[in-house]
């Protein structure tokens, strides 16, 4: 097992068959030495993750290590089958700079995950670190309504979360998402877990296809 509840074994799929037939507020409690248990292991989009680790040191809530809101997002995104493992950075990734200093990746390979406002319609626009979102590209993508940033307040309303830590998925409300095709660019992105201390890694199709985004160029100068 690793630290965040991945399971690595011989089962042949037997185990998250099963595990992916259970309730989704159901405890799975993987039960190992503390010698098995490493930092991180290799993960499939079929795995799921366990909620607790059973050592010889006692038992430990995998999700009690993360804020709250990453937490929230952890259960949104499995429930769409995405099994994210965030990185706490103490000293905050609030800017695609900071992120990529920290995670040790190009600020091109983090996700930006940012909330306009088109018409009266807010949307969350995926974009890589290094692009600006162009606002007459978005407008064009609304079928012309004027696009604007969203404000703080309504960053939150919109999403649950607050700007900075907006993560690209299971968000509070039914929020149409678009994700700028400069993410194609990298097999592995970075974007946001919920909270301005927490990322992970995801392949980006796979999170295009887990969010239910739709990909399109509203990116500055493409």
């Amino acid at each position: 097992f690793d630290r965040h509840g991945a399971r690595l074994g011989r089962g042949g799929g037997y185990f998250d068959e099963l595990l992916s037939a259970a309730r989704p507020d159901a405890s799975r409690i993987g039960t190992t030495p503390e010698a098995l248990v490493v930092d991180r292991l290799p993960v499939a989009d079929h795995d799921r993750a366990m909620t607790h680790l059973a050592t010889e040191n006692g038992v430990a809530t995998v999700r009690d290590r993360y804020p709250e809101s990453t937490r929230q997002f952890l259960a949104k995104a499995e429930e769409r089958g995405l099994m994210a493992r965030p990185v706490v950075f103490p000293a905050g990734t609030r800017t695609a700079v900071e992120a990529a200093a920290a995670v040790g990746c190009e600020p091109a390979a983090i996700v930006k995950s940012l909330v306009f406002v088109l018409g009266e319609e807010p949307v969350v626009v995926l974009i890589s670190g290094d692009r600006r979102v162009d606002a007459e590209k978005l407008s064009a993508v609304g079928l012309g309504r004027p696009a604007r940033r969203a404000s703080l307040e309504e960053v939150r309303t919109a999403t649950g979360y607050a700007a900075g830590g907006t993560p690209p998925l299971g968000h509070a409300s039914h929020v149409r998402i678009l994700a700028d095709v400069s993410l194609q660019r990298y097999r592995e992105v970075w974007a946001a877990a919920g909270t301005p201390t927490t990322v992970f890694p995801v392949d980006p199709a796979r999170l295009v296809e887990a969010a239910g985004a739709e990909w399109v160029d509203v990116a500055e100068g493409g």
